[in-house]
C-alpha cells in the first residue's frame, strides 16, 4: 500500500521541480524582474488546468469527489443548481460561483464528460446573460438602492478567468474583461464593503489573468483600487483581534472570522507583483494563520473548509514569492486528509 504522505511528498516535490526546470537558466523573481516592467512576474507561473491529469491514489480521490456531493451539488441543491446565476429564482450571490470554482478544476483534471457539459452550459449562460454595462445577471440595476456586496463578482471573474486557462474560450475571457471595466467604475459609486472588503485579493486574480493576456494598464489600477479599498492585512494581523482569541461564544467579527484570516494567507504576495513592496514580501512571508481567533484549546473546534483553503492560499503565495513549499503543503494535506 502507497503511504499518503510519502506519495503527497513525492507529488508536491514533483511539482516544485518541474516549475524550476521551466524556469531553468533563470534567477528568482527579485532578480529577473525588470524595474520597468509593470507587473512583477511570479517567481512560478502555474500550468493550465488539466494539463497534467491525476493517477493512482489522487485520482480515485477526485473520482470520489466528482461521483459525490462536489460532481453532484448542482443537481438537488435549490441554491447552487437554480440559482440565479443560471437563470433560476434561488440565491443569487456566492453559492453557485463556489461550486464552480471546485467543479472545474474536478471535471477537467478528470475528463469527466458530463461533468464538464453541465458546468460548460453554466458558464454559457452567465457569459451570454451578461448585461450590455459588463455587469453579471445576479448584479442589480441598482446597486446603490439595492446594495449587492462585490464579493460574488470576484469570485464569479476568478472562477470565469480559471474556466477560460482550461478551455481558451475566448468569450469567457471577453466576459471578464468587460465585467472588470464594470468594477472599475462601480466601486467609485459603492466602495468595498462587507465580503468585499476583507476577500478583496481574489479579484487580483482575475485582474492579472486578464492583464498577463492583454497589458491593459488600466487593469492594473482596478488592482490597486481594490487594495486601496481592502483591508490592511499586515495591520490586521498585528492587532488584538488576531492575538487574542476571542472571549466567548456569540462575539463574531468580521476580522474573527477565521476563514476571512485563513484566505489572507495570500493577500501580500498577490500585492506585491503590483509594485515590488518590500512590507507586502516580508508580509508574505508570515506563516497563514488557520485559526487564530478561538485559540488553540482542545474544546476549540476549526472550520472544515479553513483546513482545505490553507493549503491553496499558502499555494498562491508559495508561487509568487518563490518558494515551493513543498514541505509544509504536503504536511497541511496530511493533516487534513480523512
Amino acid at each position: 500500500m502507497i503511504d499518503r504522505r510519502a506519495f503527497l511528498a513525492t507529488v508536491a516535490g514533483g511539482v516544485a521541480a518541474s516549475a524550476v526546470a521551466a524556469r531553468a537558466g533563470q534567477a528568482r523573481a527579485d532578480a529577473t524582474t525588470s524595474s520597468n516592467r509593470p507587473l512583477a512576474d511570479p517567481a512560478f507561473r502555474p500550468l493550465a488546468v488539466g494539463a497534467i491529469r491525476p493517477a493512482g491514489w489522487l485520482e480515485r480521490q477526485l473520482r470520489i469527489q466528482a461521483d459525490g456531493l462536489s460532481g453532484h451539488l448542482d443537481q438537488f441543491w435549490p441554491d447552487v443548481g437554480q440559482s440565479q446565476w443560471f437563470g433560476g429564482r434561488a440565491e443569487g450571490w456566492e453559492r453557485a460561483p463556489y461550486w464552480l470554482d471546485g467543479a472545474i478544476p474536478l471535471a477537467w483534471l478528470l475528463n469527466d464528460q458530463p461533468l464538464k457539459a453541465r458546468v460548460i452550459s453554466y458558464v454559457d449562460y452567465i457569459v451570454s446573460h451578461q448585461r450590455p454595462d459588463g455587469w453579471y445577471g445576479p448584479y442589480p440595476l441598482d446597486a446603490v438602492a439595492k446594495r449587492y456586496d462585490l464579493w460574488a463578482i470576484l469570485l464569479a471573474n476568478k472562477v470565469l478567468a480559471q474556466y477560460h486557462d482550461a478551455t481558451g474560450d475566448q468569450r469567457v475571457l471577453a466576459a471578464v474583461i468587460k465585467s472588470l471595466h464594470a468594477m472599475m467604475d462601480g466601486l467609485d459609486r459603492t466602495p468595498l464593503y462587507g465580503w468585499g472588503k476583507f476577500r478583496w485579493y481574489e479579484g487580483l486574480v482575475s485582474v492579472f489573468h486578464a492583464y498577463d493576456r492583454t497589458g491593459e494598464p488600466w487593469l492594473l489600477d482596478l488592482a490597486r483600487k481594490l487594495r486601496a479599498q481592502g483591508v490592511d492585512f499586515a495591520a490586521l494581523f498585528g492587532s488584538e483581534d488576531i492575538t487574542i482569541p476571542t472571549p466567548r461564544r456569540g462575539l463574531w467579527k468580521w476580522t474573527k472570522h477565521v476563514v476571512n484570516a485563513a484566505m489572507a494567507a495570500k493577500a501580500a504576495a498577490l500585492s506585491w507583483r503590483l509594485d515590488r513592496r518590500a512590507a507586502d514580501r516580508a508580509f508574505a512571508r508570515v506563516p497563514g494563520r488557520p485559526e487564530p481567533t478561538a485559540g488553540h484549546g482542545i474544546v476549540r473546534g476549526r472550520r472544515v473548509h479553513v483546513l482545505s483553503r490553507a493549503p491553496l492560499c499558502r499555494f498562491r503565495r508559495s508561487h509568487v514569492r518563490g518558494s515551493a513549499g513543498a514541505c509544509r503543503l504536503q504536511r497541511a494535506a496530511g493533516r487534513n486528509r480523512t
